[in-house]
């Protein structure tokens, strides 16, 4: 399966350790009921904005999503979608307040009839988008420390930590000599979608190739994140919740290995266990 960009994942170009955007959130006036008591408090909720796509000329979908991170976005989602092989099938980008325009060289991967949503919202698909996926294949192989360290890395996020209602997605290069995760992308949107999309959006403008990296999420893994992670080439996809049975059934096909419940000391291993270096005593 191809990947972002064909070479070492050394070849990234960072400087340091990516940064969290600063997602928009608004203190918003409430009463809290605590143990009976009555308190007038002010919350820190994340924000929703809509944003209509269109992709090469049609109005391809209708997304709810954090503000900003708009480019992103949208070209993770060509990626992950299976339309475009990375940045170089790219060509322009514009957006405004609540719409973005993006063309670009379709791939021999999906069909163009099959570009368009039809403006459907997101996440609604029927089972045939999940069909003609190819084998992820890498010689990467993660430690769990590696795989804990990178799930506590998004759970730290503080947007995600102050508000409860965002979803924090990161890409982290694994080091072929052992070592922490190194932060290529971390993403935080109302979405766990949008997150997923945004973070390998800013991962393939950076120009890594994501064959040598795992991802990292707080939200659920299910079928749709699996095929996302093939499509973009990432062989390792770890969450701190749970999984469902579609997606174990798809990483055990596609050559992707799925983590649930990477929490503190413990994680569940549900496919391609031979890329987690297990310590034998």
């Amino acid at each position: 399966m191809g990947s972002v960009v064909r070479g070492h994942p050394s070849q990234c170009r960072l400087k340091g350790e990516a940064k969290t955007p600063q997602p928009t959130y608004t203190h918003v006036g409430c009463i809290r009921l605590k143990e009976g008591n009555a308190v007038r408090i002010e919350d820190a909720l994340p924000s929703e904005v809509p944003l209509a796509v269109c992709l090469n000329g049609e109005h391809a979908m209708d997304v709810r999503m954090s503000p900003g991170q708009a480019k992103e976005l949208v070209l993770g989602h060509l990626i992950c979608e299976g339309f475009i092989e990375g940045p170089g099938d790219f060509r322009t980008f514009t957006c405004g307040t609540g719409w973005a325009k993006a063309t670009f060289r379709m791939t021999h991967r999906r069909a163009a009839s099959n570009m368009s949503t039809r403006a459907r919202p997101r996440g609604r698909r029927d089972a045939s988008a999940l069909k003609g996926l190819k084998v992820v294949r890498s010689k990467v192989r993660v430690r769990p420390g590696q795989v804990q360290a990178a799930v506590e890395r998004v759970a730290a996020s503080d947007v995600h930590r102050l508000t409860g209602g965002v979803h924090t997605c990161g890409i982290f290069q694994v080091p072929e000599k052992g070592g922490p995760p190194l932060t290529i992308s971390l993403c935080d949107d109302i979405g766990r979608h949008n997150a997923f999309d945004k973070a390998v959006g800013r991962a393939a403008i950076q120009g890594c190739d994501l064959s040598g990296c795992l991802v990292a999420t707080t939200g659920r893994a299910n079928s749709d994140m699996v095929a996302k992670c093939c499509r973009a080439g990432i062989p390792v996809l770890a969450s701190r919740g749970a999984t469902t049975t579609l997606a174990v059934k798809l990483a055990r096909t596609v050559g992707v290995t799925l983590i649930g419940f990477a929490r503190e000391d413990r994680m569940n291993i549900y496919s391609h266990g031979g890329r987690v270096i297990l310590d034998r005593h």
